[in-house]
C-alpha cells in the first residue's frame, strides 16, 4: 500500500475480513479465559461447601487472603490525596524533587 493511493473495494474487503478473523479470534479467548475462570471458581465454591458439610472445616471458619508485595527494594511512597508525594523524607514529587508546590 502506498500512502495518498485510494484502496480498492478488494483491498478494503480483504482488510475487513481479515479484522473481523482476529477480533473473532481475540473475542473466543477472552470468554474461553473468563469461562474457564469462573469455573474454577464455581469448583473451589462446591468443595468449599462440601468440606463444611462434612465437618472438615469448623463452624465459623472464614478463608483469608495474603497479599504478597514482590518488589525486594519497595520505596516508600505516601501519597496525600490532594497533596505533594513525599519519598525518603524529601518534599516534592516521587523523584524527590524538592521544589514546593
Amino acid at each position: 500500500m502506498q500512502i495518498g493511493k485510494v484502496l480498492t473495494e478488494a483491498q478494503i474487503e480483504t482488510m475487513t475480513a481479515g479484522y473481523k478473523r482476529k477480533f473473532i479470534a481475540f473475542n473466543s479467548n477472552v470468554n474461553t479465559k473468563q469461562m474457564t475462570i469462573d469455573a474454577y471458581r464455581v469448583g473451589q465454591r462446591l468443595s468449599w461447601d462440601d468440606a463444611k458439610k462434612q465437618g472438615v472445616i469448623p463452624d465459623g471458619y472464614r478463608l483469608m487472603k495474603t497479599w504478597i508485595h514482590l518488589d525486594p527494594q519497595p520505596h516508600p511512597l505516601v501519597h496525600l490525596v490532594g497533596g505533594p508525594c513525599y519519598r525518603s523524607g524529601a518534599r516534592g514529587t516521587a523523584t524527590g524533587d524538592s521544589r514546593k508546590h
